[in-house]
């Protein structure tokens, strides 16, 4: 039985189920560049850090910005996090527009200031 294999996600392919985790703060443009350029094809899907679905329908130059990535890093996921569901639904038209192949909404992170406001892990518990 081979561990690492190729997987597709919604149509998507990847040349192995290896895949970058969305970290805040740590995997931005220049970090997922360098794995890519020390990994080749071994990480199957990079992702951007989770970036919040108000910062994008508000149109906070930062936060938009935090999409930017490289043809080089194909595929490529982008993570949003919120709470209010029309706000993720423009959010995920906005990471759309960008090209990204996957939009990647989180529903796992524990962080408490997550949690407090209704994202991550807390929309598991009225999916």
């Amino acid at each position: 039985m081979n561990l690492i294999h190729p997987i597709e996600i919604g149509g998507v392919s990847t040349s192995t189920n290896l895949m970058l985790s969305p970290m805040s703060g740590v995997t931005d443009c220049a970090f997922r560049s360098l794995v890519r350029a020390c990994s080749g094809d071994a990480a199957g899907l990079l992702v951007s850090e989770f970036i919040a679905a108000e910062g994008l329908t508000r149109g906070n130059e930062k936060t938009l910005g935090m999409m930017r990535f490289k043809e080089s890093e194909r595929p490529f996921s982008i993570q949003i996090f919120g709470a209010d569901v029309d706000r993720m639904v423009r959010a995920a038209q906005i990471v759309e527009d960008t090209g990204a192949d996957i939009v990647d909404v989180n529903c796992g992170c524990p962080a408490p200031k997550v949690v407090r406001r209704g994202g991550g892990a807390e929309l598991m518990r009225d999916p």
